[in-house]
């Protein structure tokens, strides 16, 4: 996710956050960017596209580490030559393929989880007629879809927290994590999929043990972030400092199965840029730990020198949202070249997902976001958000559960 980066900004009181990387596969007559790329829900019965396919068009999937994708293309004329190049989240080439009309081809994914950008152009490009009846890919397998664990640490002091004690005890981590579990369930509800999740606490020395760079002054947990806009429209998310949290996760031979194969998330007391309150992969790997397999949020917002406690309700949409991406969901809306002057709003291609296509600071609060008119403010999944966001589509929840079914878990 892609990585994920989740960002808060005190004019609004409102919180976004941040996507994935997208690139071309060397065509050049197609456009190697997010605009108008549907979204492939991998359930292998949905069409990507069909009609002309004129110069090319591009879709995108969440493609899991060394997973396999059955990818279809069916055409009017059988004779018909298709290629399908692939690009990886930071624009790099990835793979590029030659299909003929009928044929069915296995794209395996090497390399880190990521977003997969795909440009489908006809082999011979003066062939602008080839008319596409079906297009589809397959991500589908035998594991359970409607369930997965959460493995939730609560890492250093959280001095100054107030309503849970500082969580200084084993009674206020718990009091705190079933809280904000409890309303991350009541919001998964409406996806079909079964939020379980267990508790932990990491001391501020424990965490130093295992990386200094992770705790700072008063034994607080600590996350690095930063955030930039491919060409592709993607937001590409710099995740090292996630990644180093990952490496304090549960290890994928844990006798505790559920532990082994659950997301690692870790609550820290503030991520180290400004604005910064939740981070994960996108799309995430659910077996052990290290790379992709731990998402963070933050107890507190760090404006300056100033840190904000957040509530109960703003962690759990923060949590539920990141683990949302972990799932391999985007941005409903992304806005490039960003928020604050924006020249084009880009839909996440997701078909039952509104679009929205405003470009003008309507409100004054200085960006383009929560109250200028985008019909899909109230989905999870705004790149904005507020409590009033409460929203997981039909095809955002399949493409959540496409994915569990990929992972042993």
């Amino acid at each position: 996710m892609k990585r994920i980066l989740l960002l808060i900004f005190l004019s609004t009181g409102l919180v976004a956050c941040g996507g994935d990387g997208g690139g071309g596969g060397g065509n050049p007559i197609v456009s190697s960017g997010l605009q108008n790329a549907q979204r492939a829900d991998l359930s292998g019965q949905s069409s990507v596209f069909d009609g002309t396919l004129g110069s090319g068009v591009t879709f995108t999937f969440p493609a899991v580490k060394d997973q396999g994708y059955l990818i279809t293309i069916n055409t009017n004329d059988s004779s018909d030559q298709v290629v399908l190049d692939f690009a990886g989240d930071d624009g790099t080439g990835l793979k590029s393929k030659s299909l003929d009309s009928g044929e069915t081809w296995q794209y395996t994914h090497v390399g880190k989880s990521q977003h997969v950008l795909v440009i489908v152009r006809p082999r011979n490009p003066f062939n602008t007629s080839i008319g596409v009846t079906n297009l589809t890919i397959t991500g589908r397998g035998s594991f359970p879809e409607d369930a997965v664990h959460v493995n939730f640490v609560v890492a250093g002091k959280h001095t100054g927290y107030g309503a849970f004690g500082d969580m200084a005890t084993t009674a206020d981590q718990a009091a705190f994590t079933d809280a904000v579990m409890q309303k991350v369930q009541q919001h998964f509800a409406q996806t079909g999929i079964a939020i379980s999740y267990e508790g932990f606490h990491y001391t501020g020395a424990q965490v130093a043990a295992q990386n200094n760079n992770l705790i700072g002054p008063d034994d607080m947990a600590l996350c690095a972030a930063g955030e930039t806009m491919s060409s592709s429209g993607f937001e590409v998310v710099q995740t090292q400092g996630l990644d180093a949290w990952g490496e304090l996760g549960f290890a994928k031979d844990d006798p505790n199965f559920d532990r082994g194969h659950g997301i690692n998330l870790f609550l820290v007391h503030h991520f180290t840029n400004d604005g910064t309150v939740g981070l994960s992969p996108r799309p995430g790997v659910l077996l052990g730990r290290g790379p992709d397999t731990a998402l963070c949020v933050a107890s507190f917002l760090q404006q300056g020198t100033t840190l904000i406690p957040r509530t109960v309700d703003e962690v759990a949409l923060v949590v539920t949202h990141e683990i949302g991406h972990f799932l391999g969901l985007l941005h409903t809306t992304t806005f490039t070249p960003d928020p604050l002057n924006p020249t084009e709003a880009i839909d996440d291609g997701v078909q039952d997902t509104p679009e929205c296509t405003v470009t003008t600071d309507v409100n004054g609060d200085g960006r383009v976001g929560l109250g200028d008119g985008c019909p899909d403010e109230t989905n999870i999944m705004f790149y904005q958000s507020g409590l009033m966001q409460n929203v997981f589509s039909q095809g955002q929840s399949q493409i959540m559960r496409n994915l569990l079914s990929l992972q042993e878990h």
